[in-house]
Formats: structure tokens, sequence, C-alpha cells
């Protein structure tokens, strides 16, 4: 019963208080604080202290929600999702040098992660700086061949340029990931642009497929 409380509790983190009546206000509340009470007994956990940033990040206490990024990253310099998240947290509250920063500081740590090459480069991506983008992109597959997305944003990155290398990259995520919906689509416009119509076809209706699989569900 305690966990499904817990799980209540950080997904409506983010919902106005003010927008409800006082009985289910104080109901709220007082799981919002059993929720972080636990978070905070294990607090000398790197995965705790990143539960409380996210938390405090919903009820908009940004020095706690700092604090405790910091708490995670400190209590293990190698815990990668504290990196990812905190990253993100910044370019949100428009940070971007810190941003940068922070990811920089995950590679000097764990500089085998590719999640953290790919979020570099979408750090360039989303700073208009795309041309920039691109190493950091292909690092990231390099390092994870086996992460569909981490494929799929490199191929479209590339893709304009050079349509016959986004098929490749894409192709060797598909080998591995028949029912990734962004491959396939990925697969059926590049086969497109590049005049394989047979390809395309296939690809096109592989992507309706999934389409109705997936709405089937």
């Amino acid at each position: 019963i305690k966990i499904v409380r817990m799980e209540a509790a950080r997904q409506l983190a983010a919902f106005p208080l003010g927008e409800l009546d006082k009985k289910t206000k104080e109901l709220l509340t007082n799981a919002f604080d059993e929720y972080e009470k636990i978070l905070l007994f294990t607090a000398e956990r790197p995965e705790s202290q990143l539960s409380l940033a996210l938390f405090y990040a919903q009820r908009n206490k940004h020095d706690k929600a700092k604090k405790a990024y910091s708490e995670a990253l400190r209590l293990q310099s190698q815990y990668i999702p504290a990196y990812i998240n905190y990253s993100e947290y910044l370019l949100q509250g428009g940070k971007k040098e810190q941003a940068f920063e922070i990811l920089q500081q995950g590679l000097k740590n764990v500089p085998d992660a590719a999640i953290l090459y790919h979020a570099l480069g979408l750090w360039y991506v989303r700073n208009q700086e795309a041309d920039k983008a691109t190493p950091w992109l292909k690092k990231a597959v390099e390092l994870d061949k086996y992460d569909p997305r981490i494929s799929y944003v490199y191929a479209v990155a590339i893709g304009e340029k050079d349509p016959k290398e986004a098929i490749k990259i894409l192709e060797g995520a598909y080998a591995k990931h028949t029912g990734d919906l962004q491959v396939v689509s990925g697969l059926a416009y590049y086969t497109k642009v590049i005049g394989d119509s047979a390809k395309s076809k296939k690809y096109e209706e592989k992507f309706k497929k999934l389409q109705n699989f997936s709405v089937g569900q």
C-alpha cells in the first residue's frame, strides 16, 4: 500500500494544489510529505537524491532540487541518470551553459557513456549549432548500437546531406529492432529520398502494420 501511495504522490507532485478542494489538498499534501520523508530516510543513496530532485523540481522548490541533484552526483560520480536529468532540468530553466558543463562533467567521469555523447549532441541541436552535434551523435552510435533512439537521431542529423549513410545506420538499428516506429519511418522516408521505391514501399507497409498493432493494444 505504501508503494502505491508513493507512486501516486510522485505522479501528482506537479499538480497545482490551488485547483483542489481543501480536503483533497490536505490528503495530497500529506502524501507528498510522506513521500519526501521516505526518500530522505534513504538519502545516502544517489537514486533517492535523484527522486528528491525530480520531486522538488515538480513542486517548484528549485533550490532544493539543485541541492539534491548535486548530492546525487557527490554520492556517485558515475551515476549517469543524474547527469542526464540535471542537464535537462537546467536546460528547461534556460541555463544552457550550466547544462553543457554538467554533461561534460559526466563524460569526464564516465567516458564511455553513449547516452552522454547523445545528450551533448542534442544540446548543440537545441543551441542552433547542428553542425557541431554530428560528431557527438556519431560517437554515441559507435558506443551503443543497440539503442534505436540513438541511431535514429544520428541518422536524422546526417540524413539531409547523406541519406545513404542514414539508411545504413537505420538498417543496422532495424536488424535489432524491427518493431521500432521511428526507425521504420526513417527507413521509409530516406529510401524514398534516394529513389528506392521498392524498399520505401516495404517500410511504409511495415510502418502501417506497426501503427495498427500499437492502436489495437
